[in-house]
C-alpha cells in the first residue's frame, strides 16, 4: 500500500484515523458539556475531560500523517508514534475503535516504508576539475572546459 516514493497508504489511513479519533473526542466533549448543563456536573466533567484528551490525540495524529507525508525519511520515528497514539486512543474509545485500529495499521505500514528513494546519494556528476588561469585573458575559471569560458580561447 505503500509507494515506491512516498508513503501514501499510510498516510491516507493515519489521516482517516485521526478524523475518526478527532469526531469521537468533539462528541465526548459535547457529551460532557450536556451532562454538566443537565445537573451531573461531575460526570460530565469527567466525560467532557476524556473527550478533550481524546480530540487532543487526534490533533496529534493528525500531525503525525501530515509528517509521514511531508518527511517521509522519519518513517520510523513517525510509523512508532502512530502505533503509541493510536493505541492511546482505546483508552478513549479509539475513535469508534475503527480509527485506533486504522491508526496502528498505519503505523505499522509507515515502519515497513522503504525511504531508501529519499536517502542522501552521491553527486550525480563528477565534481569540476581543479582551477585553471586562461593563458590568453588571465581570468581563472573552474572546470574541464576545452576552452576559456571568457574569451574562449582553447586551454
Amino acid at each position: 500500500m505503500a509507494s515506491a516514493s512516498r508513503p501514501f497508504g499510510s498516510f491516507l489511513l493515519a489521516l482517516l484515523a485521526a478524523l475518526l479519533i478527532l469526531v469521537e473526542g468533539v462528541l465526548l466533549l459535547l457529551a460532557g458539556t450536556l451532562l454538566g448543563r443537565l445537573g451531573d456536573a461531575t460526570l460530565g466533567a469527567a466525560v467532557g475531560g476524556t473527550g478533550l484528551l481524546v480530540a487532543i490525540d487526534g490533533f496529534l495524529v493528525l500531525l503525525l500523517a501530515i509528517g509521514l507525508l511531508v518527511q517521509p525519511t522519519a518513517h520510523l520515528g513517525i510509523g512508532i508514534s502512530l502505533i503509541v497514539f493510536s493505541g492511546l486512543s482505546f483508552l478513549g474509545g479509539g475513535g469508534f475503535i475503527v480509527g485506533g485500529v486504522l491508526g496502528v495499521i498505519a503505523g505499522i505500514l509507515a515502519l515497513a516504508f522503504d525511504a531508501s528513494a529519499f536517502e542522501a546519494k552521491g553527486p550525480t556528476r563528477p565534481p569540476p576539475g581543479p582551477d585553471r588561469t586562461c593563458g590568453r585573458c588571465g581570468r581563472l575559471f573552474s572546470g574541464d572546459a576545452s576552452a576559456c569560458p571568457f574569451c574562449n580561447a582553447p586551454v
